[in-house]
């Protein structure tokens, strides 16, 4: 494309020490955007491998723009939004995977909705089943189903709004609460609207945070079911280790700020409520299962302690730190341990 003229699609790729994933998702996705005006920003978010490196090499076409300080996924895109001059805009992570015809597929479906202004395709892992999508807001009467047990409405219908299993059947263009950040797709008139992702979530629910601003804005917010990507980095991980741990901290405070910015106190505090007993529910159940001897009939005993009730167990500790620094007042302060532990990048 001439330097000069416009582009009518920029594209915006999340790097953070990517390198095994980027040659995957370039050669699936270059190839695609030759026939059209396009720009392809790679945004480096303070990588210490060669990524930068070997993509400047590779594939010159690619404009890399380097960030020292890595400040979360949601500074380093908008660093490339600030260069982006598409009409549209992808936001892409690196793990991904663009089959034949899945750009032209997006654009179609895109192009032909005036009133879309955030849209992804449907996501599928690697074995080609569907993936994580879209979502649900978080939403504590969900949640409080969930505590004490009951079904206010069809297992069906909360999957579907949870985004757990989307399904090739249904519309084309399938209206949604919030999108998965891993392949968005943004009319440039909208952001302009919109404004940028919030830097303050260092992780998490920033996605969140811009698909409920966009639909405040009056824009709609969907999946479009004719595009098929794959997302690799779909599957949930099967060991816990330190950095997992992190994750799920940083994930309650981004609740946190997400919940006092939308909901206001009062929702903020009965949502981090709910969070702390289902919690602390499965933290009793990791002790009991712990500590319950192994003399102990069967049917008492059901299995040893494994992954999800370790994980169970350290999400209440972080929402009940997170709820007592509620309770005494502390609103817009975070204790030192979950900026020190949790927050740095």
């Amino acid at each position: 494309m001439n330097a000069n003229a416009t582009p009518f699609i920029s594209v915006i790729i999340l790097d953070y020490n990517d390198l095994r994933w980027l040659p995957r998702l370039l050669d699936s996705l270059l190839p695609q955007l030759a026939p059209c005006r396009a720009e392809v920003l790679l945004v480096d978010n303070g990588s210490s491998d060669s990524s930068a490196a070997f993509v400047r090499e590779r594939y010159p076409e690619v404009d890399v723009i380097t960030v020292k300080q890595n400040r979360g996924p949601a500074a380093g895109i908008n660093r490339g939004l600030d260069r982006a001059r598409g009409q549209w805009i992808f936001v892409l992570n690196s793990d991904l995977e663009f089959p034949p015809g899945s750009v032209a597929a997006l654009m179609t479906a895109a192009q032909g909705q005036p009133s879309l202004g955030l849209a992804s395709p449907l996501l599928i892992d690697d074995d080609g089943a569907p993936a994580l999508t879209y979502g649900d807001e978080p939403n504590e009467w969900l949640w409080l189903e969930r505590l004490v047990g009951l079904r206010l409405r069809s297992r069906d219908q909360t999957m579907r709004e949870a985004g757990v299993c989307p399904t090739f059947d249904g519309p084309a263009v399938q209206s949604v609460s919030s999108l998965v950040g891993a392949c968005m797709l943004v009319r440039k008139d909208a952001l302009d609207q919109v404004g940028p992702l919030d830097e303050r979530f260092r992780m998490y629910l920033e996605d969140t945070d811009w698909s409920r601003r966009f639909r405040l804005a009056g824009w709609d917010v969907a999946m479009l079911r004719a595009a098929r990507v794959i997302h690799s980095g779909s599957k949930a991980p099967t060991t816990l280790n330190q950095t997992l741990l992190h994750q799920q901290g940083r994930y309650f405070i981004a609740l946190d700020l997400f919940a006092r910015k939308h909901y206001g106190r009062r929702r903020t505090s009965l949502l981090l409520f709910v969070v702390l007993l289902i919690n602390a529910r499965a933290a009793l159940s990791y002790w009991v299962r712990t500590h319950m001897p192994r003399s102990m009939p069967k049917a008492i005993v059901v299995e040893r302690p494994n992954y999800a009730r370790t994980l169970g167990y350290y999400r209440s500790m972080v929402s009940l730190m997170l709820w007592l620094y509620k309770v005494k007042g502390y609103r817009d302060e975070r204790p030192r341990l979950l900026k020190g532990a949790l927050m740095d990048s």
